[in-house]
């Protein structure tokens, strides 16, 4: 079983009072950002009077990077009885394997 890594803690934030939308502001949690680099490489050759031929080789996340997703900000409402989310703060996912695409283009 995946534990998920955490990232933020859901105990410091509690339910609001009766009738209210709480005091929380927006935007008071950030995420792990995001590291990529796209890489690409050309050479043109003339392999003709008139005919050009380029091959090209596209590195995309080129240093094989893992970046992790957001974590989940779902906390549940304990204010009634209801149960606390259990993935609340933690992040369970991520990307960054790396693509290598080749390509050939013979143009006359």
């Amino acid at each position: 079983m995946i534990n998920g890594v955490q990232w933020f803690n859901p105990a410091a934030f509690g339910p609001p009072l009766p009738w209210t939308w709480g005091d929380t502001g927006r935007n008071i949690l950030w995420g792990p950002g995001m590291w990529d680099w796209d890489i690409s490489a050309l050479k043109h050759v003339l392999t003709g009077e008139r005919a050009v031929t380029t091959l090209r080789a596209d590195f995309i996340n080129a240093f094989n990077h893992f970046n992790l997703s957001n974590p989940s900000a779902t906390l549940g409402s304990t204010q009634y009885g209801g149960l606390p989310v259990a993935t609340a703060g933690k992040i369970y996912s991520g990307s960054g394997n790396r693509v290598v695409q080749l390509g050939l283009c013979i143009s006359f």
